[in-house]
């Protein structure tokens, strides 16, 4: 895994590529698009999906 944009959003690398994962049965609030206000909890979405999937392959 390559990063985490979001609560239900994360980047991976395939074949060196980057792809952008949308994670199924999970819709967080939502808290990076930059014409929209943080939802409430978005921040602390993305911290719970960085808990589960650092370090992880």
């Amino acid at each position: 895994m390559k990063r985490i944009i979001d609560g239900d959003t994360i980047v991976v690398s395939v074949d060196g590529k980057e792809e952008k994962v949308r994670l199924i049965g999970i819709n967080s609030p939502e808290s990076v698009d930059p014409r929209r206000p943080v939802e409430c909890f978005g921040k602390e979405a993305k911290r719970f999906l960085e808990s589960l999937v650092l370090g992880k392959k």
